[in-house]
């Protein structure tokens, strides 16, 4: 089946924010399947940039409906040409064995933000990095546990850890907990790459581009409630990095599990 879906959304860049892409992807495919059954991975891979100007159309494949588990296949197509291609997983939860890392310990994220809103009504000159990261038009909040890090310079091996959340009630139960996780993915895994380099995208300092794209929902979220990414980056080589993210909600259950691979280019020298 298809289901034709506008790219409203604008970053200011022109290109389709990946994150909408696979949010919209997962929607379509959650649309296919019972309720009983939520999202238990996706792996996306991206063909071309998409256009925000213009309208995405998602064909949903049933590739298997069986008692406990379906699988899906969606692909995302922009003016007759594949933008994504995905497949997902939905199982009805089942009791098993149980392990987790801790969630870090950090500051408040109300006590961040309003640390950040300080900042922002101050009238000082906020820097580039951690203006795009608070301000760009996204329908979710983000707050960076250490938002200087966003603009530093050198080449840094901690943990990116940023608080988000949709900043509206969202009806419990509802598949759009899983879809505004799934938007909000696209948000962390990079920026460890960028970390371990002390580069800053936003700047030029590198030209980053999403390749794969693959989340892991391991248990119920509350979207609307602050959930920690906590990003780190293991590896970067032959033009590509790879980031990854543990997400944990607010009250230290670790319930989603994202991964990026991405092209990482340094600017072409001046003569």
């Amino acid at each position: 089946m298809s289901r034709p879906v506008s790219a409203e959304l604008s970053t200011g860049s022109g290109r389709a924010y990946g994150g909408l892409l696979v949010a919209q992807a997962l929607a379509a495919a959650q649309s296919t399947v019972p309720n009983d059954r939520p999202a238990i991975s996706l792996h996306c891979r991206f063909l071309r940039p998409g256009d925000e100007r213009d309208p995405i159309r998602y064909y949903v494949t049933s590739d298997m409906d069986g008692t406990r588990i379906a699988q899906r296949r969606v692909v995302a197509e922009q003016g007759g040409r594949r933008v994504l291609t995905s497949s997902m997983a939905f199982m009805r939860p089942e009791t098993g064995l149980v392990h987790s890392p801790h969630m870090p310990q950090t500051e408040a994220p109300e006590i961040l933000w309003e640390r950040i809103e300080r900042r922002l009504r101050s009238g000082d000159e906020i820097p580039l990095g951690l203006s795009h990261y608070v301000n760009v038009t996204l329908p979710v909040q983000a707050v960076p546990v250490d938002p200087d890090s966003l603009d530093r310079n050198e080449p840094c091996e901690d943990k990116f850890m940023v608080w988000v959340r949709f900043p509206a009630p969202l009806a419990a139960g509802s598949n759009m907990h899983q879809i505004v996780l799934a938007f909000a993915s696209d948000l962390v895994p990079f920026r460890p790459v960028d970390r371990r380099h002390g580069l800053c995208p936003i700047r030029g300092a590198v030209m980053e581009a999403s390749l794969d794209h693959a989340l892991w929902f391991h248990d119920a979220v509350r979207a609307d409630d602050w959930m920690l990414l906590v990003g780190h980056s293991d590896w970067a080589g032959a033009g590509r990095g790879l980031g990854h993210a543990n997400v944990f909600s607010r009250d230290g259950r670790m319930v989603a599990t994202i991964s990026q691979e991405g092209i990482f280019r340094l600017p072409t020298p001046t003569p």
